[in-house]
């Protein structure tokens, strides 16, 4: 425990000595925050809507195909699903999941079917990245 404490102190201090460090490391942390909420932008709704769909049916007492009782399972696992391309579905990399890095590095493409992947997502991880960091400021 005494190991923890002295290494989280070190940083602490290391922290108050410069404040650079300090703004960009809460900036890249809020970068990543922003990746998360991309995930979150883009899948939830869906999710959300089809639910919905559902207990409307059931309130209703409208019998449920057996296709759509598939589509809300899959829906709602989607939300815990690994990063994906929105449009042929292939498992995103380790590699192009880092924030607005790889979405430069694939110029704005996807790296198995190379459709164009919009530019929202380096936008919001780009702009929770500046308000993180403004609050560090």
């Amino acid at each position: 425990m005494d190991l923890i404490t002295t290494h989280l102190e070190q940083l602490s201090q290391l922290f108050q000595n410069s404040k650079a460090l300090w703004v960009f490391s809460a900036a890249l942390l809020s970068m990543i925050v922003g990746s998360f909420l991309n995930v979150v932008i883009s899948r939830l709704p869906p999710s959300i809507e089809l639910e919905c769909q559902y207990e409307c049916r059931q309130y209703l007492g409208i019998e449920e195909p057996e296709e759509t009782l598939n589509t809300q399972a899959s829906a709602l696992s989607a939300l815990l699903a690994p990063s994906h391309c929105p449009t042929c579905k292939t498992r995103l990399k380790l590699l192009h999941n880092i924030p607005v890095i790889s979405y430069i590095f694939l110029k704005g493409r996807c790296a198995f079917c190379n459709t164009f992947i919009s530019p929202t997502y380096p936008c919001v991880e780009l702009l929770t990245a500046f308000l993180g960091g403004m609050v560090a400021a």
